[in-house]
């Protein structure tokens, strides 16, 4: 991702206002958003979560995705190795479940749906890192 003019990002033709945006950051930014984005994850892994009507259906399962591919998608594009990142995530996520069903919580317990939930979002960060990296080597 690293261009050859003292380590800028290189020009990418792609129209998406995301990809020439995420194009613009140097990968140290991009791994520091995603040291934020998993800071973030934590604290809506393991605080308390007060009872709540949802507002739309399955809004859980999309916050897990969100949480867990934002971090992997920003990680990617910062330059982590997928081959390193993805079994830490995944490994997390596995771990995030297994303390939330040994917790005494009212509002907390262990789902293989999160669990999947947490892969999906993971597996779809690769997927479209993949795709913005693709559109900056070009």
């Amino acid at each position: 991702m690293v261009g050859q003019s003292g380590g800028d990002p290189p020009p990418i033709q792609s129209p998406s206002m995301i990809t020439r945006t995420l194009a613009r950051l140097r990968p140290g930014h991009l791994r520091a958003l995603a040291v934020v984005a998993l800071i973030a994850n934590a604290v809506a892994v393991f605080l308390p979560n007060p009872p709540s009507v949802p507002a739309f259906p399955n809004e859980d399962k999309v916050v897990h995705v969100l949480l867990f591919g934002v971090p992997t998608f920003l990680g990617l594009l910062g330059g982590w190795r997928a081959r390193i990142l993805l079994p830490l995530l995944c490994a997390y996520a596995v771990s995030t479940e297994v303390i939330q069903g040994t917790l005494e919580s009212a509002t907390r317990s262990a789902s293989v749906g999160d669990l999947a939930a947490d892969t999906v979002g993971i597996a779809l960060a690769w997927f479209a890192a993949g795709r913005v990296l693709r559109h900056t080597e070009e």
